[in-house]
């Protein structure tokens, strides 16, 4: 009995002994393995504002390695989705990723040439080579507007939510909640919502833009989806207007399940009053 006793320990010890030296040999190599380039992140915007014909942003690019040279990233543009004229950006193709470094950043610059109050225009990028590497298939997608000066402080602070349009298998939005408003800069607002509370129960960050008169937002991926959450709401064709003397309410519409993940896209439109 004391030696089928010692067999059998000796069995387990051996077992747990090889699960961990497999284990151990599942790292990642950040100097010798393999590169890998990507965006920080999916969406961005690019504000331009009215006054001076002009705006920028800057996107964080990201390897999985460290190299004891610089290295060379290319950008490109996707036409697939890009709705902004070329006349309204530029930027440089080329990312430098410094020596020892993990992180480059790419300008981009942008231009009211061509753009209207109330356009939202996209630049779709990608990352298209890296010096010895391969790259992310994930794309970046950058949000064009004009801003018109919004006074300090306006549209800002607790707001009850009402969705007034029908429901879509539910509300879309924390319906029937107040919600803390906060400026991000002059012209951009963020509270946070649960999307489709009735079937996912976490918080997610909601922008929307304070545009000339307009109330648009970017377009941004939802934290509940039949699958593909990338890119869900958008500005409609017709956003709603603002008050720039009175923010006592305001009406948010935004186009539902853009790419049409679970069904048909849809307006939805929720009522804020301040509370």
């Amino acid at each position: 009995m004391r030696k089928i006793k010692f067999l059998i320990l000796f069995f387990a010890t051996a077992v747990f002994l090889s699960g961990c030296k497999q284990n151990e040999n599942v790292q990642f190599d950040t100097v010798n393995g393999q590169t890998i380039a990507s965006f920080q992140g999916t969406n961005a915007s690019l504000p331009v504002d009215i006054n001076t014909g002009a705006g920028s942003v800057d996107i964080q690019l990201n390897v999985t390695t460290s190299s004891t040279t610089d290295r060379s990233i290319n950008i490109s543009v996707v036409d697939a989705g890009t709705t902004a004229d070329p006349a309204m950006y530029s930027f440089n193709s080329t990312v430098t990723i410094p020596a020892g470094s993990y992180n480059g950043t790419l300008s981009i610059n942008g231009t009211s040439t061509g753009l209207n109050a109330g356009d939202a225009k996209a630049l779709v990028l990608a990352v298209s080579s890296i010096d010895n590497g391969t790259v992310s298939t994930s794309e970046h997608t950058v949000n064009l507007f004009l801003v018109c000066p919004v006074p300090e402080g306006l549209y800002t602070g607790s707001y009850l939510i009402e969705q007034i349009s029908p429901y879509i298998d539910g509300p879309t939005l924390s319906d029937g909640t107040i919600v803390d408003v906060t400026a991000v800069d002059n012209d951009t607002r963020i509270f946070q919502s649960q999307n489709y509370p009735d079937y996912c129960a976490a918080f997610r960050d909601f922008t929307f833009n304070l545009v000339c008169g307009q109330v648009t937002i970017d377009t941004q991926d939802t934290g509940c989806s039949c699958g593909n959450p990338s890119g869900w709401f958008s500005t409609p064709s017709t956003p709603e207007t603002f008050s720039l003397t009175d923010d006592s309410s305001f009406t948010l519409t935004f186009t539902d399940d853009t790419t049409d993940n679970c069904g048909p896209a849809a307006q939805t439109s929720y009522k804020f009053t301040k509370q």
